[in-house]
């Protein structure tokens, strides 16, 4: 549990330290926004996955719970983002 808990981490870093490269890459015209804002969509389904992962370690209900719904939150927002950028650069 504590391997996928650090994997879920690291990945979420990865994705968010990617989706900032390309943020000031687009500015200088290098890249497409919408390649920009796909590992964005990465780094919050991984956000999602690992509040999830610590929503499930948490012992008190009132605690978990939040941590659950924030988790089940980015899984969604990543998805529709994710979805929404794979589409638009297949149209």
């Amino acid at each position: 549990m504590k391997i996928s808990q650090k994997t879920n981490s690291v990945l979420a870093i990865t994705f968010s330290i990617m989706a900032i490269i390309s943020a000031i890459v687009s500015f200088f015209d290098y890249n497409n926004s919408d390649i920009m804002i796909l590992p964005l969509g990465f780094a919050q389904l991984t956000s999602g996955l690992n509040q999830i992962n610590m929503a499930q370690q948490i012992d008190s209900k009132g605690s978990s719970k939040g941590n659950r719904a924030l988790g089940q939150f980015f899984i969604i927002l990543g998805i529709v983002v994710i979805v929404y950028v794979v589409s638009r650069m297949i149209v």
